[in-house]
């Protein structure tokens, strides 16, 4: 097993899942009241507010799923490398 390979991989493996934790916390009231306000059909939204609103939910979302996916792409390495040890370990059990 490469100790650096698996090692800096669990390490964007816990960053990731960090990122993902702090914006689920830290972003999920003030996001909802957004989606709330934005989606309330009594008002009538100025296109000023659109215009920003629209991008920022996509670098919100955009954001969201690089996170996702640096965690999937870690997870396989890490578990890739952990079933090679121990495929490793069963095969000098063998001989």
């Amino acid at each position: 097993m490469d100790k650096k390979r698996f090692t800096m991989n669990f390490l964007a493996l816990m960053g990731s899942i960090f990122v993902l934790f702090f914006m689920a916390v830290g972003l999920a009231e003030p996001a909802g009241q957004m989606l709330k306000y934005m989606n309330d059909t009594t008002k009538t939204h100025p296109p000023v507010e659109w215009a920003v609103f629209i991008p920022w939910a996509i670098v919100g979302t955009v954001m969201w799923c690089a996170m996702w996916l640096a965690v999937k792409r870690a997870e396989k390495v890490c578990v890739d490398e952990l079933i090679t040890k121990q495929r490793k370990t069963q095969r000098g059990r063998k001989k």
